[in-house]
């Protein structure tokens, strides 16, 4: 069977067994077998994955498209990170559409491979809704006051009076340019004791990428844009923060959320059956609900 026909099935949902037809596509796109064929061809091919999704129009179209074409580069499981010496793991259901990252372009492109080569962190998970690449929503993890690839935004983040996430969630609290939507609380993360906060982004005086913390590469330096980017937060988006005491470590854990942008997309229709605020909002607890250290 031809890749061409492979993709027809995989995006059509037609009865196969899914799993080997879709290892074989893999195989054969490492493999170089699908870029050595004729550009015409490739371009076929990706057009009829284009027309299939469009006229279909279903959320399982557009999920398979996605997952054939991205599934590297997602989460999928069970999976694990690391920061500092902390470990842990989450769930993330495949059908979500959440994506590691920041996916770095590093080296020149490999015409075998065709296309550039990629390095993907695992500094965070973002997922795009709305337009584009630009993310709506974004998780990203790391320690305070350091041992992350995200370090603290110093004009905001001053040193807090203690160790404990009871401590650095009060200094947040008082983070400019912000409001306090739920105060500091005492909760658990994988069944060891936290603090939870959610803030409201009113005036634009953090630091970029993740308003209380930064990162390399910082927008708008970005000259460009890989996977589904979380460039910058701003008015209008929403900060949820989990702060977890691990054996005397603080691991902060941050949602960020576009909450303006998705209410301005709008509320359900025939053609999207998920309230874009709403379910997002339930994935990112389940998320975070679904931490277990190890």
């Amino acid at each position: 069977m031809d890749e061409l026909t492979l993709l027809r099935r995989l995006v059509a949902d037609e009865p196969m067994d899914y799993e080997a037809e879709r290892a074989e596509v893999w195989r054969r796109l490492r493999g170089g077998e699908t870029i050595r064929r004729s550009e015409r061809r490739r371009r076929t091919a990706l057009a009829v994955v284009a027309t299939v999704a469009v006229v279909v129009g279903t959320a399982s179209a557009f999920a398979t498209v996605r997952a054939l074409f991205e599934e590297p580069f997602a989460p999928r499981g069970r999976v694990s990170r690391n920061v500092g010496d902390v470990r842990f793991s989450f769930l993330v259901r495949p059908q979500w559409g959440w994506m590691n990252g920041p996916i770095d372009h590093i080296g020149a492109p490999n015409p075998a491979l065709g296309g550039p080569p990629f390095r993907v962190r695992s500094l965070l998970i973002s997922k795009s809704l709305v337009r584009g690449q630009a993310a709506e929503a974004v998780i990203f993890w790391t320690a305070f006051p350091d041992g992350g690839e995200a370090a603290p935004c110093a004009k905001l983040l001053s040193p807090p009076d203690g160790r404990s996430p009871g401590a650095l969630a009060a200094a947040m609290a008082r983070a400019p340019g912000t409001t306090v939507v739920r105060r500091p609380t005492r909760v658990t993360v994988g069944g060891r004791p936290a603090m939870h906060l959610v803030l409201a982004v009113r005036k634009d005086l953090g630091c970029d990428p993740g308003y209380l913390f930064t990162w390399h590469p910082r927008a708008p330096q970005w000259s460009e844009c890989w996977g589904d980017c979380w460039l910058a937060t701003g008015a209008g988006d929403t900060l949820r923060v989990w702060i977890v005491d691990v054996d005397g470590e603080l691991l902060v854990i941050e949602a960020a959320t576009k909450d303006a942008v998705m209410a301005a997309w709008g509320t359900p229709s025939p053609y999207r059956t998920f309230h874009p605020i709403k379910d997002t909002a339930q994935e990112i607890r389940a998320i975070v609900g679904s931490i277990r250290f190890d």
